[in-house]
């Protein structure tokens, strides 16, 4: 439904759920997306690029910065 663009409060009052811990609960992680927003975040371009290898280039990113 989120993907479908309802907001939060309407998927809950749909559903019944009162909390917005309920919400999360029951919330279904579509990994393509998390994919491309770290594509959009970073700058990403190579399509094979998984969040587990942008955490990697993140990290060294972050070495780079401290020193």
């Amino acid at each position: 439904m989120r993907r479908q663009g309802l907001s939060e409060s309407n998927i809950m009052a749909l559903c019944g759920w009162e909390t917005l811990t309920m919400f999360q609960r029951y919330a279904i992680r579509d990994e393509a997306a998390l994919e491309a927003a770290v594509e959009k975040w970073f700058g990403v371009r190579d399509k094979h690029v998984t969040t587990e290898g942008v955490a990697e280039s993140t990290n060294s990113v972050n070495a780079s910065r401290t020193t």
